[in-house]
C-alpha cells in the first residue's frame, strides 16, 4: 500500500487512499476466491518507521478479517512522508521466501500513487534479483502515472527479460481504482518471474 502524503489527493474518488483500499479489498477477495491455500499478506511503503509489514502472510480463507482489519485501519495505514517503493519490494519478496506453503507462486501486487524516488538502473537490478528468486509482480499505477512511465518500464524489462512472454498493459484515467474489470486480470495466474503493469 502506498500511504505516502501524495494519497491526500482527491483526484480519485473519495481519495487516492480509500480508492486504493477498495481496490486492495478487491484483489485479495478474488485471490481468496481462486485458491483457498492462497495466503496475503499487507505493508505500507511509506512513514516515519519506513516500509513496515502490518499484516504478515495470513490465509484468504481463514484470516481475510485480519486482512480487511489492517487494510480499514488508518492508525494502521497512515499517511506519512514519502514511499520507498524499492524497499517496499524487497520486504515483500523477503516476506515471500518465509511462506508457509512453499508450492504456492509467488506474487507481489505494488499500489503505486506517487513518484518512485530510485533509479532506472537500480529498479531493473530490483527486477532481475526478482526474476531471480521466481517473484511475480503486477504493478496498479496510478496518479502519477506518467511521472513513473520510465521507471516502472525499467521494472518491468528487468523482470521480463530473455523473452519472457508476459507483457505490460494500461488504463486511461478514471476516478475510481475499484470496481475495475482491469483489476481482474490481476487476480489470473502470472508465470514467475513475471512483470504486469497496470496503469489507472
Amino acid at each position: 500500500m502506498d500511504n505516502s502524503e501524495w494519497m491526500r489527493n482527491g483526484d480519485y474518488v473519495p481519495n487516492r487512499l480509500e480508492a486504493q483500499t477498495d481496490a486492495a479489498i478487491q484483489v485479495a477477495a478474488r485471490k481468496r476466491d481462486q485458491n483457498p491455500e492462497n495466503t496475503v499478506g499487507v505493508l505500507s511503503m511509506a512513514g516515519k518507521k519506513g516500509v513496515q509489514v502490518l499484516c504478515p502472510l495470513v490465509s484468504t480463507m481463514q484470516d481475510l478479517g485480519k486482512i480487511l482489519a489492517v487494510l480499514h485501519s488508518r492508525e494502521k495505514i497512515r499517511i506519512d512522508g514519502t514511499s520507498n517503493f524499492v524497499a517496499a519490494l524487497k520486504t515483500a519478496t523477503l516476506a515471500l521466501k518465509h511462506r508457509s506453503e512453499k508450492k504456492l507462486r509467488q506474487r507481489v501486487v505494488m499500489f503505486v500513487g506517487s513518484p518512485i524516488d530510485a533509479e532506472p538502473k537500480e529498479l531493473e537490478k530490483t527486477g532481475k534479483a526478482l526474476k531471480k528468486n521466481g517473484v511475480a509482480v503486477d504493478i496498479i499505477s496510478f496518479g502519477d502515472a506518467e511521472s513513473n512511465n520510465e521507471k516502472l518500464e525499467a521494472l518491468i524489462n528487468g523482470v521480463n527479460k530473455d523473452g519472457n512472454r508476459c507483457a505490460p498493459y494500461y488504463r486511461l484515467s478514471s476516478p475510481f481504482l475499484s470496481p475495475r474489470k482491469d483489476l481482474c486480470r490481476l487476480t489470473r495466474p502470472a508465470a514467475a518471474g513475471c512483470a504486469r503493469c497496470l496503469r489507472a
